[in-house]
Order: C-alpha cells, then structure tokens, then sequence
C-alpha cells in the first residue's frame, strides 16, 4: 500500500493527539485493573 505524505501530516497533526488521549486512559485503567 502506498503511503500519501498529506494523509501522513494529517495523521500526524489531528489523529496523533488524540491517539495519545485514548492510549492515556488506557494505560491508567490497566494500572488501576492491575493493582487490584
């Protein structure tokens, strides 16, 4: 598959941040499930 370099900075620039959100809750509910 190739890759669009504007596809790239879009990713970057809005998908990122949010990426970064979702994986930041998720590290915080592991952390609160696994020292239970």
């Amino acid at each position: 598959m190739p890759v669009n370099l504007g596809d790239i900075n879009i990713f970057q620039g809005y998908h990122y941040p949010c990426f970064l959100y979702i994986s930041k809750i998720f590290v915080n509910y592991s952390t609160e499930y696994f020292h239970r």
